[in-house]
């Protein structure tokens, strides 16, 4: 059974406790600068999985005080595109995915993206919202991310597909269009 928080879907702690258990762990990490965001910006950030296994995603964003906010988790099935979370108004962002174990010639694999890109706070066993994310907070660990598209304006949307193929991509489009 997932639990539902803030528009978000969660995988359950016992079956996210080991990395060989971890469904697709897509953190995405927004970095807003919202003195370019006014509060009725109407930009948005949505997750699609074209990958034949479930995603999960994670996202953090720049705080005011120059400090990242990093939050997960957001489940996305094969098939399905979902907003993060719609109150989020981000000019660029950053994402990591990780998918759940699945068997390819005859072991227990999975497959991550955003590994090579810039560290932030992640908790890979529950629901997270970690403060001050560039660095390790409590229980969380470094992971990378990738950075996605910069959105140019409030009108905006943004689009991350994790494709079927294991790569991924960034399509924006003004919401007028």
């Amino acid at each position: 059974m997932y639990r539902k928080l803030r528009m978000l879907r969660f995988k359950p702690r016992q079956t996210m406790r080991c990395r060989s258990c971890a469904v697709i762990v897509v953190a995405a990490i927004a970095a807003a600068s919202f003195g370019a965001a006014s509060a009725n910006a109407s930009a948005s950030l949505t997750f699609c999985n074209d990958f034949p296994h479930t995603v999960f995603v994670a996202l953090a964003y720049l705080q005011d005080s120059g400090s990242w906010l990093s939050r997960g988790w957001l489940e996305v099935h094969t098939g399905e595109c979902l907003p993060f979370d719609s109150a989020i108004r981000v000019t660029s962002f950053y994402y990591r995915g990780e998918s759940e174990a699945y068997q390819s010639g005859g072991k227990k694999v999975w497959t991550s993206w955003g590994d090579k890109g810039r560290m932030f706070a992640t908790w890979e066993d529950d629901n997270f919202q970690y403060y001050g994310a560039e660095n390790r907070v409590l229980k969380s660990s470094l992971k990378g991310y990738e950075q996605g598209m910069d959105i140019p304006q409030e009108d905006y949307d943004v689009t991350v597909t994790f494709k079927a193929d294991g790569g991924s991509g960034e399509t924006g489009r003004t919401k007028s269009q």
